[in-house]
């Protein structure tokens, strides 16, 4: 029984990654933060997917939504606070994906994965990257300068970022990481 509502939460919290915009809640939505729409008839798998893996993101002012669309084109609108301010292709999810960390709207520390890290070397905004431990006590004291770093640098061009390597033990290795906390531009 408790595997059953376990699926059932995963269900319902993957559907929410995306929220459904409407004409009636489209311009109050997207007015605020910085958004990646989907026009299509439906949500796409990739899409959904994206939607999810970037929920989190919601703390940075990122948001996904999908707006249904009855055209067969399927594109992705980028909006800054209420504003259009790119589109893409709606199966360009490679290029979206390079918009969100190329662009320096992104701001706060963002957990990155391996996918991401990859992602953020290919260009961009530069990212300054906090590999940590939640266990550091050298860690535990850095956070708070780390969030207040992540509060100053809200109007620059430096995106902060941060890796879990109690959690994320590949990543750090690949990067070299031998003390903890690193911090690597």
């Amino acid at each position: 029984m408790k595997s059953l509502f376990l699926c059932i939460g995963l269900l319902v919290s993957s559907a929410f990654a995306s929220i459904q915009l409407t004409p009636d809640n489209f311009k109050l939505k997207t007015a605020q933060g910085n958004w990646f729409v989907l026009y299509s008839k439906e949500p796409s798998p990739a899409w959904t997917q994206l939607a999810d893996e970037h929920k989190a993101w919601k703390q940075h002012g990122v948001y996904f939504g999908h707006f249904e669309s009855s055209h067969d084109d399927t594109t992705i609108q980028v909006y800054r606070n209420g504003e259009s301010i790119t589109t893409f292709p709606g199966t360009d999810l490679a290029s979206v994906k390079q918009h969100m960390v190329s662009d320096s709207w992104l701001r706060g520390s963002v957990v990155l994965t391996k996918d991401w890290l990859e992602l953020i070397q290919t260009g961009g905004a530069p990212w300054l990257v906090k590999f940590y431990a939640p266990w550091c006590g050298h860690c535990k004291k850095l956070a708070p300068i780390w969030d207040l770093l992540a509060s100053a640098l809200e109007p620059s061009h430096v995106n902060l970022a941060e890796v879990n390597c109690e959690t994320d033990k590949d990543l750090c290795s690949s990067q070299k990481v031998a003390g903890l906390p690193t911090l690597k531009l």
